[in-house]
């Protein structure tokens, strides 16, 4: 993936894996001021950090709610 490629498709593809399909549909961005928001989150958070290689999703997922319990 080039630096100028967006990484929108990707992040919104996992965030349905891991969310599931009616959690994503209900949690869209309904507010025009939160529109950027979400698409930041998508592009950089989830496109980003959660595409990286390294651990399955599963495991990625623990480790998240393993620093939030901390």
């Amino acid at each position: 993936m080039t630096q100028g490629e967006s990484k929108r498709p990707s992040g919104a593809s996992i965030r349905q894996r891991v969310f599931g399909e009616a959690n994503v549909q209900r949690t869209a961005p309904g507010d025009p001021f939160l529109a950027p928001f979400f698409e930041t989150a998508i592009e950089h958070v989830w496109g980003g950090v959660w595409n990286r290689p390294g651990l399955e999703l599963k495991y990625r997922s623990l480790v998240v709610v393993s620093v939030l319990a901390c």
